[in-house]
């Protein structure tokens, strides 16, 4: 009983470990995106964890938004911070830090 309930931790944290991963991925890919569409570099080829959170959805159950930080620049000069929020692998907000354009 006592291995049984071991393995099944052991999975559960598992696939946390693989959909938390999998959201990143989704963010990382969405940032890159919006910072083409904007016309500014993404920096550093990566999104870093900023936040995690229970909200109500429209149809009022519980999910889980999770929220990014990356960093962009517009001439190489300067580094500028983006966020993005998602629910599951779907991007609920992107937005740049007010930034120059040179």
């Amino acid at each position: 009983m006592e291995l049984l309930l071991v393995v099944l931790l052991l999975g559960a944290i598992a696939g946390g470990w693989w959909y938390l991963s999998d959201v990143r991925e989704a963010a990382l890919r969405a940032a890159q995106r919006h910072c083409a569409e904007m016309g500014v570099q993404f920096l550093d080829g990566s999104v870093m964890p900023d936040g995690v959170r229970l909200i109500r959805n429209r149809t009022g159950a519980l999910v889980l938004l999770q929220r990014f930080r990356f960093e962009f620049t517009t001439s190489g000069d300067a580094r500028y911070c983006g966020r993005a929020q998602l629910v599951g692998r779907r991007v609920m907000k992107m937005e740049l830090e007010p930034h120059r354009f040179d």
